[in-house]
């Protein structure tokens, strides 16, 4: 087999792959969030004792473990989700000053050859190029749209992906988003996954859209707490309340839906300080403690599940538009108050758990554990002093 000279120069020409970063202030992992570990196709990311470590020789620089981090802490070269506002922002506004339909052109590093081969992109096309395409593009997808994309192509890489991604992955994201848009009103001819021919399927998508005389949503740019899917789909939906309710379940899904099975829950709590993106929240009003659900914010990390005493919570994949809005009450209990006082102590569910393991101990404490602490601190000190006993 010949190699001419540019075939040897191109295998010799080093490549660099970046590797992600983790800013360790805003890394969550001490709080037990493992999110970004799973979502590594080459199991780079290592979690030990609290803090998570990048593997460097398994490390490809998909970019993938970036967007899958609610916080941001995870940060790849061109990947992170501040970046990626950026470039759709920039793209944007080149595309408002360009002749034609515009369209936002998503593609990955192993597209770049099939791009120039087919002689390149329109120039009313604003390209993006992101590290990898095959998971967790949902995010990318419908910012794009929020922000006021009038189309958006995805270009793949068209063989075997180099990370190992199944590019189905990709095709099923596209169907959730796509579920998405016909809910929002979106004509679903504006998102399109090219196969063969990218510039004559840009140019098709690019004159439909122009026949079709398709405006930007009517979404506002903000600020958003967390680079969740979810919060962009609520304000997408936010305009039109009247459109029929939405109801998605499966992995390609990025939101989480949580149910409680209340007869097992004691209100602990416990779940809603592990919480890292407020989804979970426990809220006290007339004489009751709450815990309350903002399906908006869930990213179905499972760390709530995972750190419940009672084996009381459920989480699956899903999107339900109905739940977007308000918040909604998981289970609601009274509390229980002190008996000397008339304090509140906690949830009567807690109070007769706590009852319980210690009856089940053989330990009687029954008076004890309807005070609160002040009181209980004066009730056991009057056990041992009679002058207390007095009242004195």
């Amino acid at each position: 087999m010949e190699v001419n000279r540019r075939e040897l120069l191109g295998l010799l020409r080093p490549r660099w792959n970046p590797v992600p970063t983790v800013a360790q202030s805003g890394c969550t992992a001490t709080w037990g969030c493992r999110v970004c570990v799973p979502s590594c196709p080459r199991q780079a990311l290592v979690e030990k004792d609290g803090v998570v470590a990048v593997d460097e020789r398994l490390c490809d620089g998909c970019g993938c473990c970036s967007l899958a981090c609610p916080w941001g802490a995870l940060r790849v070269e061109g990947c992170s989700p501040r970046e990626i506002d950026r470039l759709l922002t920039s793209g944007l506004s080149r595309e408002t000053k360009a002749a034609g339909a515009g369209i936002l052109l998503l593609y990955c590093k192993g597209a770049e050859e099939r791009l120039e081969d087919d002689g390149g992109i329109p120039g009313s096309v604003a390209p993006i190029r992101l590290p990898c395409l095959a998971k967790g593009v949902s995010y990318v997808l419908l910012r794009a749209f929020e922000l006021g994309a009038r189309g958006v192509a995805l270009l793949p890489c068209g063989g075997d992906c180099r990370y190992g991604f199944n590019l189905e992955e990709t095709r099923e994201e596209v169907g959730f988003i796509r579920a998405v848009m016909a809910r929002a009103g979106l004509s679903q001819d504006r998102l399109r996954v090219l196969d063969s021919g990218p510039r004559r399927e840009l140019r098709e998508m690019e004159e439909g859209l122009s026949e079709r005389g398709v405006a930007p949503p009517p979404a506002e740019l903000r600020n958003k707490p967390f680079p969740l899917a979810s919060l962009v789909i609520a304000g997408l939906l936010q305009k039109d309340e009247r459109s029929p309710r939405l109801s998605l379940e499966g992995k390609a899904v990025p939101c989480g839906l949580v149910e409680v099975q209340p007869e097992r829950c004691s209100l602990c709590g416990l779940c809603a300080r592990m919480c890292l993106s407020r989804a979970l929240a426990m809220e006290k009003r007339e004489g009751k403690l709450f815990l309350v659900f903002h399906h908006a914010f869930c990213a179905a990390c499972g760390e709530c599940v995972r750190v419940c005493p009672d084996g009381a919570l459920k989480l699956q994949h899903g999107l339900d538009t109905r739940l977007l809005g308000e918040p909604q009450v998981l289970v609601e209990a009274r509390l229980a108050q002190c008996r000397l006082c008339g304090k509140n102590i906690t949830a009567a569910p807690m109070l007769r758990k706590i009852q319980s393991s210690l009856a089940s101990s053989g330990l009687e404490l029954e008076d004890s554990l309807n005070l609160c602490p002040a009181c209980r601190m004066q009730h056991l000190l009057s056990q041992r002093s009679p002058l207390l006993k007095k009242g004195d």
